[in-house]
C-alpha cells in the first residue's frame, strides 16, 4: 500500500509548458492510458470504484511496453491536494478477463477514461516527483504532479503538497489553474 499526493492544473500554452518540463526535469516516456471504472451496487464497497488500466509507454529509445493495471483506493481531498490510499497490481493478459471477473463478482462497468501525454522525472528535496503533462480525452490538457509516500503522517502530506505546489510555480502555470475535482466529477458534468 502507498498514498500518493497529487495535484494537477488545467494547462493553457503546452508547447511552453512542455519547454519549461525539459529544463526542469528528466523526460521519462511518452504513454497512453485508457481506464475503464467498475463498481460494485453495494453501498460503501469499492465507494472510487475499481480501475482496469491499459497501459503503454514509448521510450526515448522507441521500445515500447504495455501493462495492464488494476487499481482501487481511498480517495480524500485536502484543500486542492489529493491525497489517496493506492492499492495496485498488474494482470497479465489483455485485461478483458479481468474485466470478466469483476462482472462475475457483481462489479458493473461505468465510465471510461483516456488519458495521453508524455511523463517526466523531477527530485523536489527528499521527495521524486512524478510529472505527466497529459491530453484528457473530452476535457483537455492537465499537468499532474505527484508523489508517493510510504505513510501518511500529516507533517510528511503537508511538505509533499508544499513541493507540489512549489514545482507548479516554476512551470508557470498559476494556482489559479489548479482543479480540485477528480476527473470523474468533471466527466460526468459533460
Amino acid at each position: 500500500m502507498s498514498f500518493e499526493v497529487e495535484l494537477k492544473a488545467w494547462v493553457d500554452d503546452v508547447p511552453r509548458t512542455e519547454e519549461k518540463l525539459n529544463m526542469l526535469a528528466d523526460y521519462a516516456f511518452a504513454y497512453s492510458k485508457k481506464d475503464t471504472y467498475f463498481f460494485m451496487n453495494k453501498e460503501g464497497a469499492f465507494p472510487s470504484g475499481v480501475r482496469l488500466r491499459d497501459e503503454a509507454h514509448v521510450l526515448p529509445d522507441g521500445a515500447r511496453e504495455e501493462k495492464i493495471l488494476v487499481t482501487y483506493k481511498t480517495k480524500e481531498l485536502r484543500g486542492e491536494i489529493e491525497v489517496n490510499e493506492e492499492h495496485e497490481f498488474c494482470v497479465t493478459g489483455n485485461g478483458s478477463a479481468f474485466a470478466g471477473f469483476l462482472e462475475r463478482a457483481g462489479f458493473t462497468p461505468g465510465f471510461c477514461k483516456t488519458k495521453e501525454g508524455k511523463c517526466w522525472a523531477y527530485r523536489s528535496g527528499f521527495f521524486p516527483v512524478n510529472v505527466e503533462l497529459s491530453r484528457v480525452e473530452g476535457l483537455g490538457y492537465f499537468l499532474e504532479l505527484e508523489i508517493i509516500l510510504e505513510s501518511e503522517d500529516g507533517q510528511t502530506v503537508e511538505n509533499a503538497g508544499a513541493a507540489l505546489r512549489a514545482l507548479l510555480e516554476k512551470t508557470g502555470i498559476s494556482a489559479r489553474r489548479i482543479e480540485s475535482r477528480y476527473y470523474s466529477e468533471m466527466l460526468g458534468q459533460r
